[in-house]
């Protein structure tokens, strides 16, 4: 790790955060007093308009829900929402609050069912999404975009248009970066040291079962392999084609005839289902992955797991190699990146309907979209303590500070412009030229730009979810009998509208490619 810095030494950046600091808790006090003497003046002095006082006297507040916990504790989190506070006041004339939300509890924030009210929140699936808003519960935005949010519409790479949901408004803001990506595997290095592993072989997710066997044979106490995510199989990055409705309906990537099937009834999904299933049977599977809420990525740095799938992109697998450097290896499998339907819409960036500041909000997320301190401070920190510049103009941790020990660590880099942020120790100078490359690379999927009409479906696709939900996690992850539970899995299915469902899909697509041809 270079030991240049520059500016200031180590204590010196010690010596300026911990001023900040003090002159922000003087600033607290200060207020404090100030408010307490406004209170004895109002009540010397006879009845004022409180509402007008207030409203003359108060900075907008936006609080902005994150799911991902990347603080060590509650002043860790007081310490960069004063930082996030000033920086978008001075900037914006609105100060910026992080509130975070266990992801179990993020609905009710969504419903308002909560003391702190959120006012800016990010929605991971399309499903929820539209969900919320036959709800009610997310703002039209379309009518703030032009004057608040003009940075917005330059950073996105799509059209205006292309936001416009069915009914003439706009209720999200899709996540700078397009989810374009691979898959490979993620190992810890020292296991691959001590058995002699030649992993230049490894090719595809089949490869690995060899090494599996290794671990399984001589390490009582590692699991040979656990998936990415506690919510997911062992197999969660290698779409089989391009599902169009979040559920089943799928082309494949090199259909151009967009013929629309059934993904749970093709021979890929069987294949990976026996493939999940020999391996936990064989004991490279942890027999209770389907309740353990650790992924698979921290499992294998506390060198508990031995492996596990990882998302291939330049900048995860540098970002992720500068943090750990030769602890793990990370390989690539053989497969081009793809580019979905979802790929642009996966992830929102949305505003709730109930914010006393709809302005503020759409300002924040321009901010957020284009600014480089703030995205700076979202991602790193605070300088001086959670990160310091070295002579290059990259970033690294203090000295003697890892990512386990930091004050704050941002791990969901990939919700913000990365573009605009300036780079971490380790990571190439040119990575946003080799991203650009990566995207040009990817597959297209032959229905991109298509999007669902869901106001078309006339029958309850509830049924059909819970049937998903009941059995897809179960077969990829390899704890249900692929020869009893996948017909049983296919025949439910079908009973709940599946072939309906397709049949829609697949009208709406043929008269969206004659649009498209004409």
């Amino acid at each position: 790790m270079a030991e240049k810095r520059i500016g200031m030494k180590y204590t010196d950046y010690a010596k300026e955060f911990m001023r900040k600091r003090g002159i922000r808790r003087l600033k607290k006090i200060t207020k404090l007093v100030l408010s307490l003497v406004a209170v004895s003046l109002l009540f010397g002095c006879g009845k004022q308009d409180e509402s007008t006082e207030e409203t003359q006297n108060t900075v907008p507040v936006v609080r902005m829900g994150t799911i991902t916990n990347t603080w060590r504790d509650e002043t860790d989190l007081e310490e960069i929402n004063q930082e996030l506070g000033d920086l978008t006041e001075e900037k914006a004339g609105f100060r910026l609050e992080l509130v975070w939300v266990d992801r179990l509890d993020f609905e009710k924030y969504v419903y308002g069912l909560t003391a702190q009210q959120l006012d800016l929140f990010v929605i991971y699936d399309r499903d929820y999404y539209r969900s919320y808003i036959e709800k009610g519960l997310l703002l039209n935005v379309e009518p703030y975009l032009d004057q608040y949010g003009s940075n917005i519409l330059e950073v996105l790479t799509i059209s205006r248009e292309d936001l416009y949901e069915d009914d003439g408004h706009i209720y999200g803001i899709p996540k700078p970066m397009p989810d374009i990506n691979s898959n490979g595997i993620l190992i810890g290095t020292s296991y691959i040291q001590k058995y002699d592993m030649d992993v230049s072989t490894i090719t595809c997710m089949e490869d690995m079962e060899e090494f599996l066997k290794v671990i399984k044979e001589n390490e009582p106490d590692v699991t040979p392999i656990a998936p990415l995510q506690s919510t997911v199989g062992i197999i969660s990055r290698q779409p089989i084609g391009d599902i169009l409705d979040r559920m089943l309906s799928m082309v494949y990537f090199d259909d151009e005839t967009l013929t629309v099937r059934n993904v749970y009834e093709t021979p890929e999904y069987e294949e990976q289902c026996r493939l999940i299933r020999r391996w936990y049977e064989a004991g490279y599977i942890d027999p209770d992955v389907l309740t353990i809420n650790e992924g698979g990525r921290e499992k294998v740095y506390s060198k508990d797991t031995f492996c596990s799938e990882f998302v291939i992109r330049p900048d995860e697998v540098e970002y992720e190699k500068a943090l750990y450097g030769d602890d793990i290896t990370i390989i690539p499998f053989d497969r081009s990146p793809v580019l979905t339907t979802n790929g642009v819409w996966e992830i929102m960036w949305c505003v709730s309907s109930s914010t006393a500041y709809p302005k503020e909000s759409i300002k924040a997320i321009d901010l957020i979209y284009s600014d480089e301190q703030l995205i700076n401070l979202l991602l790193y920190g605070i300088e001086g303590r959670d990160y310091v510049t070295l002579e290059d103009g990259s970033l690294d941790f203090p000295r003697g500070q890892t990512v386990e020990d930091v004050g704050y660590f941002n791990r969901a880099k990939w919700l913000f412009n990365r573009y605009r942020s300036k780079r971490w120790n380790g990571v190439s100078e040119d990575i946003n030229e080799k991203m650009k490359q990566f995207n040009e690379s990817a597959v297209v999927s032959p229905a991109y730009g298509f999007r669902l009409d869901y106001s078309k479906i006339t029958f309850d696709l509830e049924p059909l979810r819970a049937v998903i939900e009941e059995y897809d996690r179960k077969l990829g992850c390899g704890v249900l009998d692929v020869d009893k539970a996948l017909p049983e899995f296919q025949r439910k299915l079908r009973e709940n509208g599946s072939e309906e469902l397709i049949a829609e899909v697949q009208r709406q697509l043929d008269q969206w490619k004659k649009t498209k041809t004409d």
